[in-house]
């Protein structure tokens, strides 16, 4: 997200180059945010590998696969289906654990604040931001993965700022 005190809407963007060196950023896909971002304020993480998601539906269910995640919303990326994924939902997916080697199941409810169509060339496809309500178990898992997937990110840039010294 994009945030300037040149424009009174926040901005969403998608991130194509980083030069660390110019300390420059390219990007693409700009996009005016329809409503208050209030609600994607949290810190959102992409999961390290694709995590698909079940959103079921009195009108049938249908697979996506999770783009991100916060402790109280996810967004995720949905091929066209023919459901109405505009009221609430449920959710069903599994987190993997800091160990990696077990993952927790989820179930909640979710309510879609926002959807546009994908902009990365499928004409079917749509990114949906679903918020989550959650019990304060599921909130707990939700936190530690966030936190767990933040200390991996942190790794990964290390690493990457080590090969460049």
């Amino acid at each position: 997200l994009i945030d300037s005190p040149e424009h009174t809407n926040r901005v969403i963007a998608e991130v194509i180059a980083v030069d660390m060196e110019k300390n420059q950023v390219a990007f693409s896909h700009f996009e005016s945010l329809p409503a208050s971002n209030d609600r994607r304020s949290r810190i959102r993480v992409e999961p390290h590998s694709a995590i698909d998601i079940c959103i079921q539906h009195p009108e049938g269910n249908c697979r996506a696969t999770i783009i991100d995640i916060s402790e109280k919303t996810l967004a995720a990326y949905l091929r066209n289906t023919g459901i109405d994924v505009s009221r609430e939902v449920k959710l069903k997916f599994e987190l993997p654990c800091s160990s990696g080697s077990q993952h927790k199941p989820i179930v909640t409810a979710g309510r879609t604040i926002y959807v546009r169509a994908d902009q990365r060339g499928d004409p079917r496809a749509h990114v949906i931001i679903f918020e989550l309500d959650c019990d304060t178990p599921t909130r707990s898992i939700l936190s530690n993965y966030v936190a767990y997937r933040q200390s991996d990110i942190l790794k990964e840039i290390r690493h990457i700022m080590e090969g460049r010294a």
